[in-house]
């Protein structure tokens, strides 16, 4: 049996491909969060070493802070409905995020009103 080299050359277009599909499911996720009724912030490419005790890691797609329980049941219904990767962040302590950051919707609970 005889294996065929492979040309390297298709795979720059494939990831060419990849992020351009990533860059317009983010947007889409974007314009998608504005419809959410909320009153809690919604950060975009949030840096997460600002919400690390260890102030180190890269950025999430998005960052929610919901103010009430409420609002976390409708973050939670959007997430669910579009299959968005969901992170729930507490205080941020004990945690390391990677340099390439955080796919999806980062939740921060740390000034949850009760």
């Amino acid at each position: 049996m005889v294996l065929k080299k492979r040309s390297f050359t298709k795979y720059p277009l494939l990831i060419i491909i990849l992020f351009s599909y990533y860059r317009i499911v983010k947007i889409n996720i974007s314009k998608k969060l504005e419809k959410i009724n909320i009153n809690g912030e919604i950060i975009p490419n949030a840096p997460m070493c600002n919400y690390t005790s260890f102030k180190t890691g890269g950025k999430a797609d998005f960052l929610i802070k919901p103010l009430d329980y409420n609002e976390l049941l409708e973050i939670l219904k959007f997430t669910k409905k579009y299959t968005i990767p969901v992170f729930i962040l507490g205080g941020g302590a004990n945690i390391l995020v990677a340099d390439k950051g955080i796919r999806g919707i980062v939740i921060d609970i740390s000034n949850f009103n009760k």
